[in-house]
């Protein structure tokens, strides 16, 4: 299921998006996500740990394997109003 085409604006909350770059997931490409954070924050995410899944499932960039903590961590300090990581690498 694809969000393309979505209205994002009509959701009243404040927004982030998170994505791995190299997430190699069909449905939900990192390109999509480049395309939102035109808009609203995003949070790219680079490297990590080998797959030891498929692509689309947790133990992969798709969930940011090896790059939880800091993952995390951004989305934290976005939620609480702090200063954040735009870049986790």
């Amino acid at each position: 299921m694809s969000l393309s085409g979505f209205d994002f604006g009509a959701i009243k909350a404040p927004l982030l998006f998170v994505h791995h770059a190299q997430d190699a997931c069909r449905v939900c490409p990192y390109s999509a996500a480049e395309y939102l954070g035109r808009t609203y924050p995003l949070i790219t995410v680079r490297g990590g740990k080998p797959a030891e899944s498929e692509e689309c499932e947790p133990l992969s960039a798709h969930g940011y394997y090896g790059k939880e903590a800091e993952t995390v961590s951004a989305i934290k300090n976005w939620i609480l109003g702090r200063p954040y990581t735009k870049a986790v690498e």
